[in-house]
């Protein structure tokens, strides 16, 4: 019976290993290097709001997972649910269709606001006229504020003409350039779960990772103490601020609050952890599962 137990055991182990190459050490830990940079230096980045620190934020988070898939990093185990899929899927797919310019017609029946924002705001849209000058327009315009724009009788104002409007179709995003650089964002996001769910070692989800950005909220929170004692309307010091309530690297001190929370979440699962509660279960679940 041992020997028909052992048998079964070396087959669900042969079952359970991936056919594909392992990853070379040295890969993996490369890209939990990057990883903890990530984590690390987005914070003192100002909490990379400013455009280019998120822009390099971003192209790091597709580049650690395209690197990752590249090298066979991707666990054998790890399968993303389909109740996460799926909306992500949709999201974007959505997202993407909010940038295709539509027939007025159309955008009447999907996103009637902003129907009205175009009719309102863009000469020719409502009329469906293909070239608008911006000055008649304005000028037809004598119940609103820009009444005053009238020029006097007998001259000319010398812009007669040379704003020329075409409306065309117009999608639903009102800014389709602020909608790609938000897509782009959530794809980032996307990429770096994918990455730290997927490709990293077990051992760094459940400590190092969880330990590391425990210690760098109490960091933060030691920064931003040792900086409000010492406040010289610089951010870290350096960088000069002009409104606003910053705390730390952060602007806005209601920025520093929500990262702090996000580390004490995980704080308490560490405690939890290391005080063995969730520890027997599993272990009860893993007698349950090998007797059946």
């Amino acid at each position: 019976m041992a020997t028909s137990e052992s048998a079964r055991t070396l087959r669900e182990g042969r079952v359970g290993v991936s056919p594909e190459r392992a990853a070379p050490k040295w890969l993996s830990r490369a890209v939990e290097s990057g990883v903890w940079l990530l984590l690390l230096l987005t914070p003192l980045a100002l909490g990379s709001v400013l455009e280019h620190h998120a822009a390099l934020m971003e192209g790091a988070c597709f580049t650690l997972l395209i690197v990752a898939w590249w090298g066979g990093m991707k666990r054998a185990a790890f399968k993303l649910p389909s109740w996460i899929r799926w909306p992500a899927f949709l999201f974007v797919l959505w997202t993407l269709f909010q940038m295709v310019p539509l027939p007025p017609q159309i955008l009447r029946i999907l996103s009637p606001g902003t129907y009205a924002a175009y009719s309102e705001y863009l000469p020719g849209y409502s009329t469906g006229e293909s070239r608008v000058d911006v000055q008649s327009w304005l000028l037809q315009r004598r119940d609103t504020d820009s009444a005053t724009l009238a020029p006097r009788p007998g001259e000319q104002t010398g812009m007669e003409g040379r704003f020329l409007v075409h409306a065309g179709w117009r999608p639903v995003s009102w800014y389709p350039w602020e909608t790609v650089r938000w897509l782009s964002r959530f794809l980032a996001y996307g990429a770096f779960f994918l990455l730290v769910a997927g490709f990293l070692p077990e051992r760094a989800l459940e400590k190092r990772l969880p330990w590391l950005i425990v210690s760098s909220g109490f960091g933060l929170s030691v920064l931003g103490i040792l900086q409000y004692l010492t406040w010289n309307e610089k951010i870290l010091w350096v960088i000069p601020v002009y409104q606003g309530h910053p705390f730390g690297p952060w602007v806005n001190s209601n920025h520093f609050a929500g990262y702090v929370e996000m580390a004490l979440l995980l704080g308490c699962g560490l405690c939890l952890k290391e005080a063995g509660l969730g520890t027997r279960r599993r272990r009860n679940h893993d007698i349950h599962r090998r007797a059946a």
